[in-house]
């Protein structure tokens, strides 16, 4: 046989430690010049089988490599969503805080805030938002200010 690919995999299987039992039956009839119609034929359908299994495997690098992107998209979602509160949470100069104590006031704002208050705690962060941008630099919140104070909470409900 004078096929290139058979050629180059017969390298590669020579190549490997412990070969199939087909793949051994190959080498072995690739290595008969002498063969006869029946070895011949033996030799096609190892071939041809040898070929499955390269594409086989070839299909399941790229079903291994989708799932490793998806996965990988996923965690940097995950991720920049964290930076993103972080980043709130150091907007409201709420980052001394005990995150217990965060974390309480997180949920009694979820249980208490009525959708009114809601809107106008939305109102207030992206306000504070707005302003931040406009600065093009971050600033962070003077606890004496007299106006009134957006709680972190607010600021996270949003995400």
């Amino acid at each position: 046989m004078n096929d290139p690919w058979l050629k180059e995999r017969v390298v590669s299987l020579r190549a490997l430690k412990n070969p199939t039992e087909h793949q051994r039956a190959l080498l072995a009839l690739y290595d008969n010049p002498a063969r006869d119609i029946d070895e011949d034929r033996k030799l096609s359908a190892l071939v041809k089988a040898e070929k499955a299994a390269a594409r086989a495997q070839k299909a399941r690098a790229n079903a291994a490599r989708a799932l490793k992107q998806d996965r990988l998209a996923q965690r940097r979602a995950r991720d920049q969503l964290a930076i993103v509160r972080s980043a709130l949470i150091d907007c409201a100069v709420l980052e001394n805080r005990d995150p217990g104590e965060l974390l309480g006031a997180l949920l009694c704002f979820i249980d208490q805030g009525a959708p009114c208050d809601r809107q106008s705690w939305k109102q207030a962060g992206d306000a504070l938002l707005a302003r931040q941008i406009a600065a093009g630099m971050p600033t962070t919140r003077s606890r004496n200010r007299t106006s009134r104070a957006l709680p972190a909470s607010a600021a996270s409900q949003e995400l």
